[in-house]
This record gives structure tokens, C-alpha cells and sequence, in this order.
């Protein structure tokens, strides 16, 4: 098995009882941890985690450009003379 990269989570085969162990760092002191018979089914729980994860954080980061892509749109479509009220 070759090494995983960093954020990419950790998989192993523990030796008391052969079950393979998956874990997914969740932030700071925070960790997720996947069991399963084989190391194909844990892989599989890992990239899911690893995925919905970074697609929560794509959404938080795309909901933030949004807010800034619909207040100017909203002070577009007031037009200028209704801008300089608002400011």
C-alpha cells in the first residue's frame, strides 16, 4: 500500500481483530473513523467523507461570493440615482 497525502485520511488494518480502520480528519482534534472487512470498503467511506466535506466547504465558499454577486446586482438594478440614496 503507498503512502496517502496530507488531508487525504488514513487507512490501516488493525491487528487485534483484521478489521481495516479508515479515518478522515474533521479539523482541529477532530477525526472521523470508518470500520470495514475489506480495505476497498473502507476506501470508499473515506473518499465519501473526504468528498462531502470538501464540498461543504466549496458551497460556504460559494454562497459568500453569491452574497456579494446579488447585492451588486440588486444595486444595478436600482440604478444610480437609487445607489447614492442608499448611501
Amino acid at each position: 500500500m503507498s503512502k496517502r497525502g496530507n488531508g487525504a485520511g488514513s487507512i490501516y488494518r488493525r491487528k487485534s481483530d483484521r478489521k481495516w480502520v479508515g479515518s478522515v480528519s474533521l479539523g482541529p482534534g477532530q477525526r472521523k473513523v470508518f470500520y470495514g472487512k475489506t480495505q476497498k470498503e473502507v476506501q470508499e467511506k473515506v473518499n465519501k467523507a473526504l468528498y462531502e466535506q470538501q464540498r461543504e466547504k466549496s458551497e460556504l465558499a460559494v454562497g459568500k461570493r453569491n452574497g456579494i454577486k446579488v447585492s451588486f446586482a440588486v444595486l444595478v438594478f436600482f440604478g444610480e440615482r437609487d445607489l447614492w440614496r442608499a448611501w
